[in-house]
């Protein structure tokens, strides 16, 4: 398993996501010192926190928000960001609609 810091283009990616939700504060706290795994899909990761020492917890706990964005092709992309069972960030996940490959750079989209 591969730990890899976040570039700046997925941490301001996700920072925006997060100025959306309540907690927002918490979450961009946890994202300055996470590190990520790739999820070997395009754009998804599992977030590892450092309170955790970034062990893989593994466990999906909800849905913290989900946005939508059309690909070239005009088919939606989805895009979640979702919490583990503590309430702490857990994955940024993204597919297509009909799953076929993602044309657009998701981290560059107008949400």
């Amino acid at each position: 398993m591969v730990y890899r810091n976040l570039n700046n283009n997925e941490v301001l990616f996700v920072e925006g996501l997060l100025k959306e939700t309540v907690e927002w504060e918490k979450y961009i706290q946890q994202l300055k010192t996470a590190k990520v795994i790739d999820l070997n899909v395009k754009y998804c990761l599992r977030f590892l926190l450092q309170e955790y020492n970034y062990n893989d917890i593994g466990t999906f706990g909800s849905n913290m928000l989900q946005k939508q964005v059309m690909d070239i092709d005009n088919v939606p992309v989805l895009i979640s960001l979702d919490l583990d069972r503590n309430g702490n960030l857990y994955e940024l996940d993204v597919w297509k609609a009909d799953f076929s490959d993602i044309s657009i750079n998701i981290l560059e989209a107008k949400l």
